[in-house]
């Protein structure tokens, strides 16, 4: 581990979820009911508190938030269940092996997909033949004349 994840462990094994959490929002920041309702949570599915702890720290530094977001702190947990974390060093060592690396690269992924039609882009090539064109121009006509007709 490098001395920074070292220090954080320091720090994420030495106090209570909630005292932790108030130390991390700092004087004047108080513990909300819902996020007091988070850490029972947790506790209740068997986190120990450094791992509570460790999932705070991230979940605070990741959304630059003072306030723990309910839906990333879940998922953060359903991954360290899944992972059977049960320390704060097996959870900073799944995070440092690339938990965002997961969630970051189906982001850029869903981006890369898109509903513009190919045929917007501007060095789009047609690739439509004669034979093809021709029965498009018919099909054309054949509506357009229908319109009209349907005018009168």
């Amino acid at each position: 581990l490098t001395e920074t994840e070292e220090k954080i462990l320091k720090a994420v094994r030495s106090e209570k979820p909630i005292d932790y959490l108030q130390g991390a929002k700092g004087p004047g920041g108080a513990v909300t009911n819902s996020e007091k309702k988070i850490l029972t949570d947790l506790a209740q599915r068997g986190f120990m508190d450094e791992v509570i702890n460790l999932m705070v720290a991230y979940s605070l530094g990741r959304t630059h938030s003072t306030n723990v977001n309910r839906e990333y702190i879940s998922k953060l947990a359903n991954d360290f269940a899944f992972k059977k974390i049960i320390s704060a060093e097996q959870g900073l060592l799944a995070l440092r092996s690339g938990y965002d690396k997961k969630s970051k690269q189906t982001k850029a992924d869903a981006k890369k997909k898109t509903n513009v039609p190919s045929w917007s882009d501007p060095n789009y090539d047609n690739q439509t033949s004669q034979a093809d064109q021709a029965k498009l121009d018919e099909i054309r006509r054949r509506a357009l004349a229908k319109l009209e007709k349907g005018k009168e």
